[in-house]
């Protein structure tokens, strides 16, 4: 490898501008590391090893849909010729970045190096280092370098003017174009707006065909426009100048897109397919080991405090294919250095944690008897595109896998190549898919190797993983609009992936919006003694009120209760509660997150003489004990409930002044999901429910006092309605609809994912007719990879179905199928960029048949018309028959059941032709009229099927929210998880269960 140097720019912009440390480079507490990574002191841990097993998994599946049987080797790699064309592309949105250096400044980090440990500072005493840093021609370097006892940095601190006007502008660094005018690079090259005006963009600086330089074309940076920095994930984001004589960067070389995906890239791992392996066997090796004193768990021998558990054994982990493995594994990565803090005998301790791990996996991870069960999964490839030393563009293919353990929590490890001048450099998967910011060399501090061996002093390359840079993008932008809207227009987020634009919650901007509700529950029919209110809730920082609840008792008396919330940081807040009226009382809980969805709940039990509160944030309940309010004279203990206002307090003396309520308090964030029951609940069912929309055909709810559901999927100026009663809606006033793939989403679910051997099955029992001769068919759909059926509609024949007609994805294209031998697909593959998009078909059996054998068929993505292709046809009568069957997600029939990953959400099929224009303009919108004209099926496919443990031999309903009421049923063994699992999964990496 030749990335044998520390990058110097790195080492002096993390000790002036960053983390913290003095400048004489000692490794310790609270010192810089050259590693571009923060303090040594701060463990770099590992990302979790059941989400890497995960993506290791997922990487397999993938790669295995994209090989030839007849592969030899690993067969892992086969890419179509067409790969190399979308390198070429993506290259021309890479950048050299230069600056131009003030006397001062170039001055000032000669002298900083100078200031170095002499480990560090020998490795820049070589005039050929310097030159080749500096990007010094021979000519200058005989004018600057005077010296004959090889001080040659004292040479470099005693430059003029006018030779460094020769040397500016100085190649400082790589970076690539993310959007128009927008541009990606590292901290350490760009950490201040100062900084980036002094830099200069350098695109087409590239060697053609035939060996010559083209024409370098230059921008200038804008950091006042835009610019977004984070020291400790070593990225800047800043925007490019542009003029009216000189297009925007991205229009003339294109962008590489940032896409939220934590499974593009596989490390290389260790592990067996053995679930004889005994846990006793396990538990006993490792309780030998601790009592050894050797390599589990390694005492901070300076605050004799925490211990560090190094090495994490995992074993019987369920995993997707239903095997289990048993893995050993690496916590963390810089143990080495965090021991060096505490002993000076490193070295020594690093080759017992060796050791000692091969001792665990001989003794734990015996090899089983088949082979193909023990498995040493290697690292998949990268690819690098640079500017190594400030030279012509290049790019790096070649011993370039992700190193054992290279997966990070924020970073990724690599072996590919890099030098002076690669750092913001993109770094991709062999798909060509953006997974890493290049931005440091790891060094081998291994002082035995590096001795014996002088090539290997740095054990791998380093890169920030992109979606640890748009998880940070995200965060900054609640309080940033420009890089709010940059990230709308050019980022493809977690929450697009996850979830599908569809209405989700109001947002109130703490001035005006609220939203108003109708007497709920009148004559008392619900009067109770209890009462529980829940809601999902995000709070800016100014919060406020969230809800305002009226209890009216049968005599007229009146209590009001109020939630709001109050920040206590720019991170985090508290729920509080008033008691006002007849009863009085306050109280509050922390925990509240801001910026970010909480799930609240109060409970109110009403005793004759007090009154017991108990609050909750994300199903939790700091106190344990409920507030009690002591009651000094008999009242009432029973009333009637009435949410009176959503975001906003009134006076509770004109609460029946006037139809327009006297509101001078707002709440400034956004809310839904809110849900009132005549029933304190229990923490457990509280818990057990949060994550899960709730069926309100499903009387189960309303047995269990469920008397008021508002979703808030309306758009402003709509009637807000409440979902499980005919009475208690009310009116938006001001607020905004927000959608499901906003960030920060709501964790709940809005589909279904469909990765196994499973399928949604619906019978249409009520329809009036027996054949429908015109159909329209919608869906969401976010198609990761694999065959599916999206929605079939089928006869029944003797216990078997018989196809009428499908919407499926086959081979890249939308196909509509009709009968058993007519085709149909799009001329232009579907959208592969595994976000969702809305499909559609319309197919119109009433027309002359004569003319076309089939009638008359369109197909829609995102509302667009898209050009078809009749595969093939036949001279067969095509209808659709009553009581035929609507099947959600079936596989392809001779597809193995692992061969697919689609998720699936609000499907509805109309016995009618519906216009582009239809199809088009309410495809974000949700439907409430369940008598809609014309609807034959409405499957919103968010259910509560994950509510609670199925029971054996039991079906999990799937509930149609048309009139037609032809609810449906899962059949299948495989995996059927909800959209909500999928985005929790990549965020906490494991089930939303666990996320408790």
């Amino acid at each position: 490898m030749v990335f044998n140097y520390v990058n110097p720019w790195l080492l002096y912009w993390l000790a002036t501008n960053s983390i913290g440390g003095t400048v004489s480079g000692e490794v310790g507490r609270t010192t810089t590391s050259p590693l571009g990574s923060g303090d040594f002191a701060d463990l770099i841990e590992l990302e979790e090893l059941k989400k890497t097993l995960r993506i290791i998994e997922y990487r397999e599946r993938l790669n295995s849909l994209e090989q030839a049987n007849f592969s030899v080797a690993t067969g892992r790699f086969f890419l179509p010729s067409t790969t190399l064309q979308i390198g070429a592309k993506k290259s021309l949105a890479v950048c050299r970045i230069s600056r131009y250096f003030s006397l001062k400044d170039f001055q000032g980090i000669i002298r900083w190096i100078q200031g170095l440990r002499e480990e560090y500072r020998q490795k820049y005493q070589s005039k050929d280092v310097l030159k080749e840093i500096f990007s010094i021609s021979d000519e200058l370097a005989n004018q600057i370098f005077k010296t004959t006892t090889n001080e040659f940095l004292n040479d470099l601190i005693k430059i003029s003017d006018e030779p460094l006007s020769k040397l500016n502008p100085i190649p400082w660094g790589t970076g690539f174009l993310v959007g128009g005018t927008q541009l990606l690079t590292n901290y350490h090259i760009i950490p201040t707006e100062e900084i980036a005006e002094q830099c200069i963009a350098e695109f087409n600086y590239v060697e053609d065909i035939w060996g010559n330089t083209n024409n370098s074309v230059f921008y200038e940076f804008e950091p006042k426009a835009l610019f977004a920095c984070n020291p400790k994930l070593d990225y800047t984001l800043v925007q490019l100048r542009t003029s009216l004589s000189k297009n925007p960067a991205g229009y003339n070389f294109g962008w590489i897109p940032l896409i939220e995906k934590e499974d593009n890239i596989a490390p290389g791992i260790t592990y067996t397919f053995d679930e004889k392996i005994p846990k006793s066997k396990i538990e006993e090796t490792i309780q030998n080991l601790k009592k050894d004193d050797k390599i589990t768990i390694f005492k901070n021998e300076e605050t004799q405090k925490n211990d560090i558990e190094l090495y994490s054994v995992k074993e019987l982990i369920e995993t997707f294919s239903g095997k289990k493995i048993c893995c050993i594994y690496p916590k963390y990565d810089n143990f080495e250095e965090v021991s060096k803090i505490y002993t000076n005998q490193w070295e020594k301790l690093c080759q017992k944690i060796e050791n000692d791990v091969k001792k665990i996996i001989d003794n734990i991870l015996p090899k089983p008897k088949d082979p193909n069960n023990y498995k040493y999964q290697t690292g998949e490839p990268v690819i690098v595109i640079q500017h190594p030393k400030g030279r012509k563009k290049e790019i790096i293919l070649f011993s370039n896998k992700v190193i054992d353990n290279g997966l990070l929590k924020n970073y990724l490890r690599y072996s590919a190549d890099t030098d002076y001048g690669s750092s913001g450099s993109p770094v991709f998967n062999a798909q060509w898919e953006l997974v890493a910011l290049h931005h440091a060399a790891i060094p081998n501090l291994d002082s035995e190797v590096t001795e014996s061996d002088p090539n290997n002093k740095t054990i791998a390359n380093q890169g920030v993983r992109i979606c640890r840079i748009i998880e940070d993008l995200k965060k900054q932008s609640t309080t940033n609009y420009q890089l709010k809207s940059f990230i709308e227009d050019y980022v493809i987020t977690l929450e697009q992936i996850s979830y599908p634009p569809l209405p989700s919650g109001l947002e109130f901007n703490g001035l005006d919006s609220y939203v108003k509700l109708e007497s709920s529950f009148p004559n008392q029919q619900n009067e109770s003694q209890s009462f529980t209110v829940e809601a999902w809730v995000k709070p800016d920082i100014e919060g406020g009120p969230v809800a305002s609840l009226l209890l009216t008792s049968s005599s007229g008396e009146i209590c009001q209760f109020r939630l709001r919330i109050t920040s206590t940081s720019n991170d985090s807040g508290s729920l509080k509660y008033n008691f006002s009226g007849l009863r009085s009382g306050d109280g509050e809980i922390d925990g509240v997150e801001i910026g970010k969805f909480n799930h609240l709940a109060a409970t109110i039990n009403f005793e004759e003489n007090s009154t017991e509160i108990q609050l909750y944030v994300n199903g939790k309940n700091k106190h344990n004990q409920p507030y009690i309010h002591n009651v000094s004279n008999k009242t009432p203990i029973s009333f009637t409930p009435q949410i009176k206002l959503i975001g906003a307090f009134e006076d509770i003396n004109n609460i029946d002044r006037a139809n327009i309520p006297s509101v001078n308090d707002f709440f400034k964030g956004a809310i839904t999901e809110i849900r009132l029951w005549t029933l304190a609940r229990k923490k457990s069912e509280i818990q057990q429910t949060m994550f899960h929309r709730l069926n309100t055909k499903n009387p189960d709810w309303k047995k269990e006092n469920l008397v008021g559901y508002w979703r808030f999927e309306e758009e402003l100026g709509e009637k807000i309605y409440n979902s499980n009663s005919l009475i208690g809606d009310g009116l938006n006033y001001g607020a905004k609809q927000i959608r499901a793939s906003q960030y920060p989403a709501v964790s709940l679910s809005f589909g279904l994912v469909f990765n196994g051997e499973n399928e949604l099955v619906f019978d249409q029992k009520n329809t009036n007719e027996n054949e429908i001769k015109k159909i329209t068919v919608e869906g969401w759909v976010r198609h990761k990879f694999g065959n599916c059926l999206i929605v079939s509609g089928g006869s029944k024949k003797d216990d078997r179905i018989s196809l009428d007609w499908s919407l499926s994805w086959d081979d890249g294209k939308i196909y509509v199928t009709l009968g058993s031998k007519t085709k149909i697909c799009t001329q232009n593959n579907a959208p592969t960029d595994e976000v969702w998009h809305h499909l559609a078909f319309t197919w119109d059996m009433s027309q002359d048949q004569n003319q076309s054998s089939f009638g008359e068929v369109s197909i829609y993505i995102d509302g667009q018309l898209q050009g078809i292709v009749i595969v093939s046809s036949s001279s067969e009568k095509l209808t659709w028959k009553k009581n035929s069957d609507v099947r959600i997600g079936k596989r392809k029939e001779s597809v193995d059941d692992r061969d697919r990953e689609i998720a699936i959400g609000e499907v509805r099929i109309w016995n009618k032709v519906r216009t582009q224009i239809e199809i088009r303009e309410n495809r974000y919108r949700r439907l409430y009229n369940s008598d809609e004209e014309n609807l034959v099926g409405y499957w919103r496919l968010d259910d509560d099927t994950r509510g609670g443990e199925q029971k054996e031999n039991k079906e999990i309903e799937v509930s149609d929210s048309s009139s037609k009421q032809n609810n449906g049923r899962i059949l299948g063994k495989g995996n059927l998880g909800s959209t909500i699992e999928f985005y929790n999964k990549a965020r906490f990496g494991d089930a939303y269960t666990n996320s408790l």
